[in-house]
This record gives structure tokens, sequence and C-alpha cells, in this order.
């Protein structure tokens, strides 16, 4: 009984983490989490369609490691960064003062239920493992429409729910979503689908047995009417 208890705690404080890391173990989690979702980013930015001096917003960001990386695939395009961490947003600052003072990447803490920036601004906005953490998607959904240009692009980008299904973790705070569900929320929020991308991919754990993993990106494009 204690050690099942145990594990229980263990699993519960690291989807904590997840959702909003902080502290020391938020940091040794943002380290994991750059580690895990470097395919998905790869993913995500092979759906994008972005020009130089387009803006881009990825919300959610962890420690902001990979920022370097989507500006390399992206050169020209400014980003800004929305984390709800203050601790993950300190760290972001930290790693990438280069592009922070050069004016290619502005970040900020807060809420993507209340996005603290004008309406049209951005060309597209990202999000990746970050939307089974939004408890009300509707409210986040319509603030990207909001904060989009006409025309523009959303990517959200999760694993899939049969692997979330695998993990023990998830079970503490996560909403789990199937592509066609996802796709049919967006749509019915002022959206028009693009196309869904899928990526597998075999991982080795830390024991040494080996998964499948697969994992979505769901673009979508903000209709001309608006809501």
């Amino acid at each position: 009984m204690f050690r099942r208890l145990l594990a229980v705690f263990k699993y519960k404080k690291l989807a904590r983490q997840l959702r909003k890391p902080a502290g020391k173990a938020g940091h040794d989690v943002a380290l994991m989490m750059n580690r895990a979702n470097r395919s998905l980013y790869q993913l995500t930015l092979e759906q994008l369609q972005l020009s130089p001096g387009d803006t881009i917003l990825e919300i959610g960001f962890g420690n902001g490691a990979l920022f370097p990386t989507m500006a390399a695939a992206f050169p020209g395009v400014n980003f800004c960064g929305i984390d709800y961490s203050d601790d993950m947003v300190r760290e972001a600052t930290e790693l990438n003062k280069e592009m922070l003072s050069a004016g290619q990447l502005h970040l900020t803490s807060g809420h993507s239920n209340q996005l603290p920036y004008e309406a049209g601004r951005f060309a597209a906005v990202y999000c990746i493992n970050v939307f089974y953490f939004w408890d009300k998607p509707v409210e986040h959904i319509r603030e990207v429409h909001r904060v989009l240009q006409a025309g523009g692009l959303f990517a959200v980008t999760i694993r899939s729910r049969e692997n979330l299904d695998q993990m023990p973790f998830t079970r503490y705070g996560f909403n789990k979503w199937d592509t066609g569900a996802l796709e049919q929320l967006l749509v019915a929020n002022g959206f028009s689908l693009e196309r869904t991308a899928k990526l597998e991919e075999a991982v080795q754990l830390d024991s040494g047995a080996a998964v499948q993993l697969t994992s979505y990106c769901v673009l979508v494009k903000k209709s001309g009417t608006g809501l």
C-alpha cells in the first residue's frame, strides 16, 4: 500500500511539473522536455509556412532552449513566447540573451486564455504538448484566434491518446484528445482545417524497453470572418 501511495505521489508531482515547471524539479523536467520534444518541434516547423518579417507566438515554451532551433528554420521571423511559469520565463531569458538583445525574441509571463497582445498581431501561433493542460480549451482557442491575422496559422502538436494512456502520470490533470475531436473543436471556434501531420518514432526508455510513439500536429487557419 505504501509503495502504491509513493508511486501516486511521484506521478502527481511529475504531472504538476509538466503543467507548470517550478523550482529545481521544474528545471530538471524542462531539460527532460527539451530532449523529448525535439522531434515534435521538427514536426511542427515542417507544417508552418512563414516569411521573413512575420511574427510568431509560442505558448508554453518551457525553458526556451529550442527557440534557436525555430529561428534557424525561419530566418527573419520574429518570435514571441508566453509561459505561465515565472521560473521558466527566467530560465528562457537567461538561455536566449542573444536573441532577446537582437530584438528577435520577446518573452512574457502570463496565461494563454488572456493573451497580452493586440488583435491580429501574429502570422502563426503554435503550442507543443500544451493543449492537454487547457481545462477550458475554448477560452484559449478564442484568444489565439483573436491575436492571429486573418489567414494566420495555429499549430497544435500533441502525443496520441493511446500513448498518453500508457503513461501513468497522465492520470493526473491531463486532458487527452483524439485528433478528430481536436480538429472539430478548432473548426467550431473560427478555424478551417489545413491538415493533420503524423509522426511515428521508436524511443528507447531508460529501462531499455523500446516503445513506439505517435504524435500529431493539427494545423488550422484563421477564417477571415472571425467568430
